[in-house]
């Protein structure tokens, strides 16, 4: 039997998505996501993960999310190593993110106009 890894999460971004190309062209876009449930009506239990999408959708996430932004990511859960200056020394921690395969916007309806 293969292993199944797929993780489904939806929640608010905390900060712009960042778009960035690799050295060969290929666009992907970097984003952070709060996702929250309440433990008991007094407590709520946050988790930041990092979602990296990828290609012509990376595009279309730079163009039109931003922070605070709901989004539902599905994809596959990763960690990878990573390293952070702190004074004079380098920290190794490990951080978790969700490589999207697919991705769905969530917008608030404008604003009717007065004309």
């Amino acid at each position: 039997m293969s292993d199944i890894n797929c993780s489904n999460m939806s929640g608010n971004l905390t900060v712009d998505p960042v778009m960035k190309y690799t050295d060969k062209g290929i666009p992907f876009c970097i984003m952070r996501m709060a996702s929250s449930h309440y433990i008991n009506k007094d407590k709520k239990d946050v988790c930041f993960i990092n979602v990296v999408m990828w290609g012509a959708r990376a595009e279309s996430c730079a163009q039109y999310l931003k922070k605070g932004s709901l989004i539902m990511v599905s994809g596959r859960l990763r960690m990878r190593e990573a390293k952070k200056a702190q004074g004079v020394e380098t920290i190794t921690y490990n951080t978790y993110e969700i490589k999207a395969e697919e991705i769905k916007f969530t917008f608030k309806p404008k604003e009717p106009t007065e004309e």
